[in-house]
């Protein structure tokens, strides 16, 4: 414990620097998601993924986040922090959003900016569930990215498969 302290001084500034480390591996997750030039869907579902935080560290991320958000509600360094993770989250999504509009493959009346805001709502909607293990979510937590993809499917005016524009192939 001393050890800790040395480095971080109290427990407060640990948990920042831990929040900061967390922040910092997602974007740079939702960035490496979208770094190929393929089909602006296939990188929507890669984010989805990342964001709802698939498989076994789906729980633990979560709690996180969720911690992150309580502490960055009284503190507002955090907060700031918070409004960047977010703003550059919003921005990947939006560029992805504009190169799907722009290519045919998403509805052309779509506003980038106003689906990155609903992407991010469903995905941080879910977790909540996701976090208390609520045993009322479908199949567990592994369905919340499909729950999300699916809502997200229709956002884009694709099908709930992502398979077409208007429900078609």
């Amino acid at each position: 414990m001393s050890t800790l302290q040395y480095y971080f001084g109290n427990r407060e500034d640990l948990l920042i620097a831990i929040f900061r480390h967390e922040c910092a591996r997602e974007l740079a997750a939702m960035a490496d998601a979208v770094a190929s030039d393929e089909d602006p869907w296939e990188q929507i579902v890669r984010l989805v993924r990342v964001g709802v935080a698939d498989g076994d560290r789906s729980v633990r991320t979560w709690r996180t986040w969720v911690e992150f958000w309580r502490a960055a509600l009284r503190d507002d360094e955090l907060r700031e922090d918070a409004h960047g993770v977010y703003r550059r989250w919003r921005e990947i999504v939006q560029e992805v959003i504009a190169k799907g509009v722009a290519s045919g493959r998403f509805g052309a009346d779509l506003d980038p900016k106003t689906i990155s805001y609903q992407l991010t709502a469903l995905v941080d909607g879910i977790g909540i569930p996701v976090a208390l293990a609520d045993p009322g979510l479908p199949a567990g937590s592994e369905a919340a990215t499909g729950l999300v993809t699916d809502a997200v499917a229709r956002l884009l005016g694709l099908s709930p498969a992502g398979r077409g524009v208007g429900g078609g192939s």
